[in-house]
């Protein structure tokens, strides 16, 4: 034994083995928690319930997770109890990882995560029921809901909206549910034009949210606040007269209506609106005139603002109507009324105008006016005003032409007519009597229009002294009277 200690190389070995002892020894201390008195103490295990699990991986570009079964699991945790004692409720996470899932119903492993490497994890279920449907993509249009009352006497027109269609992307088992895609706007009190940007929505048929995913989600809204509009026939008169030897054949207006926004009580008492004119004098050919259409008092917008009217010039022809008939107008209740020269009441008037114009009209087309509201009992020289078809003048000798009217007084025992001649019974009414005792009728035109009213010729103004054709001519009126309306 001595003779082995004292060999060098075997005291060399006990020493190194002695070494590793040591080494050893205090590796496996350093493993334990100063707080511990026995390194050998027996590990635990506790369990939690209802932990709640962390999905991770899923593309949501391409798939929707419809539905987890269950979506809460019991784990049980194993390790000693210096280590158990971080574990909690709030720290213990469970994962799923869905990056490998596909469109369809499919089972999935659980794995724990962030827990202490010291520990064994089990959970219950290890997997769950994972359903995942691909998700699908449609264009639809946006739908604009406009809430609230504007300012008194305004009203909310027709919303726009940019973009007016979106893109509308949801799982495929419920895509066809959407049935619109919709925001709202609140126009509360606004006396002008309401802009906004709003958030849109998905619903189904039963008004009920969807969470779809909408792009873009914000449109910009513009809800016109103006006041109420009403629209109307648009009249464009013409003024003037095309140079000597031509005539207006026809004209086409465009537009022919034109939609008016003002006050109410503006547009109540419109029936039509008034578009200006266009002057067609010492025209010798067809033309083109862009109208900017006036706004009258009360009027704040029309639509269109502008208007154009197509004028065709030809040349003129003449043509005389015989036995065009003189009509009397304003016989007072007191009083009757003949015409004394001519004596049938009726003369030959010739006309000047495009020669399609004139081959259409009749003599019951012209209206020759004989005004005697203002006249007392008496023979009295009364001009004739002249109510003409649209594009037409009367060719005059360059005096007016005149009859002979007897005023008197009516008399009371007779039963409406005169020893000289018939009377006018009704104002503003009939044909011109004939002489003779007891001939002739007074009754008034079928239409009972004073013609000579300026009310009644609706801007129509009446013929110069000389016979000449109307300074204005409303062009409503005048193609009334020129498609068959007749005297």
């Amino acid at each position: 034994m001595d003779r082995w200690l004292r060999n060098p190389n075997v005291v060399r070995v006990i020493a190194l083995l002695l070494g590793v002892l040591l080494w050893f020894v205090v590796h496996m201390e350093g493993q334990q928690s100063p707080s511990q008195s026995n390194w050998m103490e027996r590990s635990t295990s506790k369990e939690i319930e209802q932990v709640g699990l962390e999905v991770v991986g899923l593309d949501e570009s391409r798939y929707e997770l419809v539905s987890i079964e269950p979506m809460q699991v019991r784990i049980r945790v194993t390790g000693l109890p210096n280590v158990l004692s971080r574990v909690t409720t709030e720290t213990a996470r469970v994962r799923l990882d869905l990056s490998t899932a596909v469109s369809g119903v499919q089972q999935m492993q659980l794995e724990p995560a962030g827990f202490p490497e010291q520990v064994d994890v089990d959970i219950f279920p290890s997997s769950v029921t994972v359903t995942i449907e691909e998700k699908l993509m449609r264009e639809m249009p946006v739908v604009i809901n406009v809430t609230g009352e504007p300012a008194g006497g305004y009203v909310a027109g027709t919303p726009t909206v940019q973009p007016n269609r979106v893109y509308v992307t949801y799982r495929e088992s419920g895509i066809d549910a959407i049935a619109e895609v919709r925001g709202s706007v609140d126009v509360g009190g606004a006396s002008a034009t309401v802009r906004k940007q709003i958030r849109l929505f998905a619903y189904n048929a039963d008004g009920e949210r969807m969470e779809a995913i909408i792009e873009p989600s914000v449109v910009e809204v513009e809800v016109p606040v103006t006041h109420p509009a009403r629209t109307m026939p648009l009249q464009i008169g013409l003024t003037g007269e095309p140079a000597e030897g031509f005539a207006v054949a026809d004209f086409e207006q465009t537009p022919l209506e034109v939609s008016v926004f003002g006050e109410e009580r503006v547009l109540n008492r419109l029936e039509f609106y008034a578009g200006g004119s266009v002057d067609v004098t010492g025209l010798r050919e067809d033309a083109t005139f862009n109208v900017t259409l006036p706004k009258t008092d009360g009027v704040s917008q029309l639509e269109p603002e502008t208007a154009q009217v197509k004028v065709r010039i030809v040349p003129s022809v003449r043509k005389s109507f015989s036995g065009v008939r003189l009509n009397l107008a304003g016989v007072r209740a007191n009083l009757e009324a003949a015409i004394r020269d001519p004596r049938d009441g009726v003369v030959t008037v010739t006309l000047e105008g495009a020669e399609q114009t004139l081959n259409g009209l009749e003599a019951n087309d012209i209206d020759l006016i004989v005004d005697v509201s203002n006249l007392t009992p008496g023979v009295h020289q009364v001009e004739v005003s002249y109510s003409l078809p649209a594009f037409v003048r009367v060719v005059s000798d360059g005096s007016p032409l005149a009859v002979t009217v007897e005023i008197r007084e009516a008399d009371a025992e007779e039963s409406g007519t005169s020893p000289e001649g018939p009377r006018d019974e009704e104002p503003g009414s009939g044909d011109a009597g004939t002489g003779g005792s007891g001939s002739g009728s007074t009754s008034g035109r079928d239409d009972g229009d004073d013609d000579n009213d300026p009310a009644d010729n609706d801007g129509l103004s009446e013929v110069s002294e000389n016979g000449g054709s109307p300074d204005g001519i409303n062009m409503q009126v005048l193609m009334h009277r020129f498609f068959g309306t007749g005297a």
